[in-house]
């Protein structure tokens, strides 16, 4: 029998769940952390741990502890924030028995810089935003009058402005470590993928981005559309020759013809809800893979049309877990 550890698990109730369901049914249990008591998933799971800082120096070998005393076999992040320690490290987990579901550190630090996930992805064939170093921009007039600027490693769309041309001086100094981009006009779409650890790309789920909050999905429908399909096939492809594994989350623009890569979260997104209920069963994939059991690629595998629309729901409890 082995576990899964869901890290800085938060909101993330219908992941952990689709956790629960793939190893309870083997006798696994699910454990979710957070640092917080007030992290509604831990009322969820079989268990619930309470961790150090994702960046202070006792992260890791809390984990590598936790991983020992409650036989974790699966480790799976959530957070921006945790994947540069968690890929570093991936080997002394695997050295307890215990696959993080991330990428390589290589691929993962690609995707923690927007400039450097531009320029890598160029250099590979994939069309991506037009970026410029924050700090080192060109003449302005060289620049096209609609831009945003944002930290070159944020999320959660923190620090993002959309700005005219004119307004470049005034916003570099206040956006800290920054990377400067055009306006995209098209329909913003991101893509839920699973490629396993031997670089097979597996299955994805294309969605468009409807509504968002936070640079969160909240409403947004599944694809239908052959040009987008084929793009997904090639990019996850050249992801999985840069290290990209188990599950990853890509950003782009349809305008028009062009399909135009953003940008790369390497882990579970968001709005991964909606591509469980496409048809990505990745829980199950991972628990699969991690025990050695062989699984097929479903490519284009996915429910076209399904929309899904988020909403608050409560957790009550007059006994905080700690």
């Amino acid at each position: 029998m082995s576990n899964c550890l869901i890290t800085s698990a938060g909101r993330r109730n219908t992941l952990l769940q689709k956790f629960c369901d793939a190893f309870h049914p083997n006798g696994g249990k699910v454990f979710a952390a957070d640092m917080s008591s007030m992290a509604p998933a831990l009322y969820q799971a079989d268990g619930q741990i309470k961790v150090p800082a994702v960046r202070s120096d006792e992260y890791i070998p809390f984990l590598l502890e936790t991983v020992k005393e409650h036989d974790i076999s699966v480790l799976v992040p959530t957070i921006d924030t945790e994947l540069p320690a968690l890929s570093a490290n991936r080997e002394r987990f695997l050295e307890a028995g215990c696959t993080v579901l991330i990428s390589s550190d290589k691929f993962c630090s690609v995707c923690a810089d927007k400039l450097f996930t531009a320029r890598e992805f160029a250099q590979r064939g994939v069309e991506v935003t037009l970026s410029w170093d924050g700090l080192d921009l060109p003449p302005h007039e060289n620049l096209p009058e609609h831009l945003y600027i944002k930290p070159r490693d944020g999320s959660a769309s923190v620090n993002v402005f959309k700005i005219r041309r004119a307004e470049l001086e005034s916003y570099v100094n206040r956006v800290p470590n920054p990377v400067v981009q055009e306006e995209l006009i098209g329909d913003e779409v991101t893509v839920d993928a699973f490629i396993a650890p031997d670089g097979r790309v597996m299955h994805y789920v294309p969605r468009k981005r409807i509504r968002t909050l936070a640079g969160e999905s909240i409403v947004g429908v599944t694809c239908d559309d052959a040009s987008l399909d084929k793009w997904c096939e090639q990019t996850l492809a050249v992801c999985a020759t840069m290290g990209a594994c188990w599950v990853i989350t890509l950003q782009a623009f349809c305008t028009g013809e062009r399909i135009i890569l953003t940008e790369i979260n390497p882990r579970f997104g968001g709005g991964i809800p909606l591509a469980f209920a496409a048809g990505g069963d990745y829980a199950n994939m991972a628990y699969d893979l991690v025990n050695g059991k062989d699984v097929d690629a479903c490519l284009g595998a996915y429910k076209r049309g399904l929309y899904f629309m988020r909403y608050m729901t409560e957790v009550f409890t007059e006994n905080p877990v700690w």
